[in-house]
């Protein structure tokens, strides 16, 4: 017990302890790397504290910066590529040079791992995919879009809205997809779950390839995907938006995201919503594949409050999607899609009528439908502490789905499940001492699953809950880079008996208590 609450103790007393921090300027000058004539109103960006400004006509800029510690420069031009740049904190003075789109980065950065890091200096690869990237890739959701990008990365696919990343053979609970530092909640487990983020609000993502297990626990043993929402980072006190509308021929999407947002020098605020809706999409073998559209809806909203020596965010996403659930039933003779007209057992997949061209061709959804509901509000928090700087987050996010299997009672769920999961962080990055830079971090979940008004019951109702503390160390001198680490988890899963029975008017299943002519689905849970 000693071991676990001194840390606690100590992370706590850190938080209640502030430090004043000194400011410094930095200045700089962008430049063409072929040229060397300065880039005017490039945009500059602090990493951490998410502040920014522009070049002035001739390409020079002024940042200040908090703290003693290393700072990084994200300078980003159109028509170049964004490059990253390390600023010791003995520099007062750089000079950057940018490079025509398509060249090699000289020095990028990550933040999906304990600090700043440099790519060169991490042992397990890590790819990184820019919003121009992204914006360049015809897909219809963003898991395929990085597929496209980063190597080793794959997808299984359900639909042209369903696709779940696999990376180097493992999948589902193996690969934790984070969105803005919270990772995804919902039914990982099912092939034809799909990732509930809004792909229209992704300005950058990380993919980390190898075991990551060290700062984001067991279930990132296969590697991370993480997901950074778009933010509003000049503090000028002008509104600025991003409108993007796509079509694609293949199943007739439609698609349209909006982004606005305004900072001023303390606050800023962002606010976007996204609509996306799809037919049936076709292949050469079967043509239009029956029940494969899509309806999607997306919202956020963001509020931010930055300070000298750091900055606090809380935000709200929402996201809906009504989503085909494909069986792939045909006709023995024509080999067309037929589509179920009737309850089991009576359901005869040899009787089952033919799909017409016209429902085939409709952005109608199909009666037999899957609706996903995915809901977050989330604080993170990043602070400077003497030469050191903190880390905190907090969120909750629920989970809803209800999957329409009963084509003769179109409303009732055949699976209706509901998980609520509350998330929450503490890493704190001790000031570096004698080349050696020292994480301590805590983390993990309490989570509820319920079953509710459904007819089917494919997992229990149970409740989880999951704490795991590491420690991770980095050694630099010169040209060498040691790094290594230590993680305790632990884990409660448990949940109560679970009875099922047979409706004797409908004649479906339902949940209830141990009570006469009940079943025994689920004996007590406790590990």
């Amino acid at each position: 017990m000693t071991l676990v609450r001194s840390p606690l103790l100590f992370l706590l007393s850190l938080l209640a302890f502030s430090v004043s921090a000194q400011n410094r300027i930095i200045t700089g000058h962008v430049k063409d790397a072929s040229t060397r004539q300065g880039l005017p109103f490039c945009n500059v960006i602090l990493l951490h504290s998410l502040h920014g400004t522009n070049t002035n006509a001739n390409g020079y800029f002024r940042i200040a910066v908090s703290g003693g510690g290393p700072e990084a420069l994200i300078v980003s031009y159109v028509g170049y590529e964004s490059d990253t740049l390390i600023v010791l904190a003995t520099q007062w003075a750089i000079t950057l040079y940018l490079v025509p789109a398509r060249a090699t980065l000289n020095e990028v950065v990550f933040t999906g791992v304990s600090r700043i890091t440099s790519i060169k200096e991490n042992p397990i690869s890590i790819v990184g995919v820019s919003v121009a990237d992204m914006e360049k890739t015809m897909a219809s959701n963003i898991i395929d879009v990085l597929v496209s990008h980063v190597p080793g990365l794959h997808a299984v696919k359900t639909g042209p809205n369903i696709s779940k990343p696999f990376i180097r053979g493992l999948g589902y609970n193996r690969v934790l997809t984070l969105y803005d530092g919270i990772r995804q909640e919902g039914q990982q487990w099912g092939d034809e779950h799909g990732i509930e983020v809004d792909a229209y609000n992704i300005e950058r993502a990380e993919v980390i390839k190898g075991p990551a297990s060290l700062m984001y626990g067991s279930d990132a043993v296969a590697g991370v995907v993480s997901l950074f929402p778009a933010f509003q980072r000049q503090r000028d006190g002008k509104v600025r938006g991003k409108f993007a509308s796509e079509y694609q021929s293949n199943n007739g999407l439609i698609g349209d995201g909006l982004q606005l947002g305004c900072g001023w020098s303390h606050w800023v605020i962002n606010a976007g919503g996204s609509y996306r809706r799809a037919k049936n999409y076709a292949n050469r073998i079967d043509g239009a594949v029956y029940n494969t559209g899509f309806e999607e809806k997306n919202a956020s909203f963001l509020i931010g409050y930055t300070n000298k020596i750091g900055n606090s965010n809380l935000n709200f996403t929402l996201y809906d999607n009504r989503q085909g659930i494909p069986d792939g039933s045909r006709d023995s003779l024509t080999r067309k899609f037929t589509r179920q007209a009737d309850e089991f057992p009576a359901d005869q997949i040899k009787a089952r009528p033919i799909v017409h061209d016209q429902e085939l061709n409709s952005y109608q959804l199909s009666p037999l439908h899957q609706h996903i509901q995915h809901y977050r509000i989330y604080s993170n928090h990043h602070y400077s502490i003497g030469n050191g700087d903190i880390d905190a987050l907090l969120g909750f996010q629920q989970n809803i789905r209800r999957e329409y299997n009963h084509p003769l009672s179109t409303s009732q769920a055949g699976l209706y499940v509901r998980l609520n999961t509350l998330n929450y962080g503490v890493r704190y990055n001790l000031p570096e001492l004698r080349a050696f830079q020292i994480t301590v971090g805590l983390n993990g979940m309490v989570q509820f699953n319920r079953n509710r008004d459904g007819t089917d019951f494919p997992i229990p109702d149970y409740t989880l809950f999951d704490v795991g503390s590491y420690v991770f160390t980095k050694w630099k001198h010169q040209r060498w880079t040691v790094s290594g680490g230590g993680r305790y988890d632990f884990r409660q899963l448990g949940g109560n008996d679970f009875y099922i029975r047979q409706n004797p008017s409908t004649g479906w299943m339902e949940h209830v208590g141990n009570t006469i002519g009940s079943t025994l689905q689920y004996p007590t849970l406790h590990k």
